[in-house]
Order: C-alpha cells, then structure tokens, then sequence
C-alpha cells in the first residue's frame, strides 16, 4: 500500500456539465432558445423570456431531485409551460413539450471542454486508471455532451441516468457506474 494507507485509485467517475464543460459556454444556446419561445408566444422582451425560462427550468429541476429518476424531457417541459405561464401566455403541456422536445438540444450546442480537459483525462488513462463518465442527462443529450466533447475515446464507460433509471445525488447510478469501472 502506498505509503498514506490508501489503496491506489482504480476508477474515477466524471461528470459532465459544470465539470468537463462550464454552463457558462451554455448561456448563447439558451438565449437563442428564449428569442424562439418568445417568437412561439408572442412575447416581445427576450430577456424577461429568458429569465422566467431560467427559473422555472432551475425550478423544476429542483423539485425534481426528491426523485430517484426522472427525465430531463419532463423537466424542460414543466419549466417551458411555468415560463410561459409567468409570463401570462400559457402553453398546453403539449405545446410546451413539443417546444422542449425540438430544443432539448440547442443548449448543448456550443459547449467547449475545458481548459486542459482532454489532457487530464488522457494522463489519468495511461495511468491505468479506469475512467467512468456519469452524467444525469437522457441518452439524446448525453450522446451530443460525448460527441461534442470528442471523449468518447478516451473514456473506459459512458453512463446516463435514463439508462441508468436513476438520477443524481441517487446511489443507484453510482453503483452502476462502479460496477462498470470493475
């Protein structure tokens, strides 16, 4: 054993979004996901369309981490229609997720990885560590986050939480992803 008692390190698991890429390079997408509700509605400020999205969409998402597992899908879909409802131009709940549905994806379009990110990982790799990615996203948008970041190779497995049927802080996805990692 090494020196300070710690059995060496096997695996690590990453996740995704605020760890290999920053939210920050998120915020152009979902403006311009703002301007197409705001077109959808008939809203003329963008910007208050973009801050009643925002927070319903973190609203939801809060009330969403009680659940063990939960779609994404659902989660934009309540905050489209509570957005738009705040702003006195309700949405049918299919409207609102048909607008979530055709703009799940915008805000993943311009994500960047970090600094150095492919880097660390392919250090960590030739290490010998096993490299696990966990991410609480539905297969569509963690196909994009893995095809956009280009680490599909460079990670041993690639985990989602509606493959995983459970969502973070949720200990099942974790042990999946641990049992993947050996």
């Amino acid at each position: 054993m090494p020196s300070n008692d710690r059995p060496p390190v096997k695996a690590a698991l990453f996740d995704f979004g605020g760890t290999l890429f920053s939210y920050a390079s998120t915020v152009p997408a979902r403006r311009r996901r703002a301007g197409e509700l705001a077109k959808l509605i008939g809203h003329a400020d963008v910007d208050q369309v973009f801050d009643a999205l925002n927070n319903n969409i973190t609203a939801s998402f809060r009330r969403a981490l009680s659940q063990s597992f939960y779609m994404h899908a659902d989660v934009f879909a309540a905050g489209v229609e509570g957005a738009a409802s705040d702003l006195g131009y309700p949405l049918s709940p299919a409207d609102a997720r048909a607008f979530a549905e055709r703009t799940a994806l915008h805000t993943l379009q311009d994500i960047e990885p970090r600094p150095g990110m492919r880097d660390t990982l392919e250090k960590l790799r030739a290490s010998g560590i096993h490299l696990g990615g966990v991410s609480n996203a539905d297969v569509v948008q963690f196909d994009l986050m893995v095809k956009k970041l280009g680490v599909a190779d460079v990670f041993h497995s690639l985990l989602c939480s509606e493959e995983a049927r459970s969502c973070k802080p949720d200990s099942a996805i974790f042990f999946q992803a641990l049992d993947r990692a050996g």
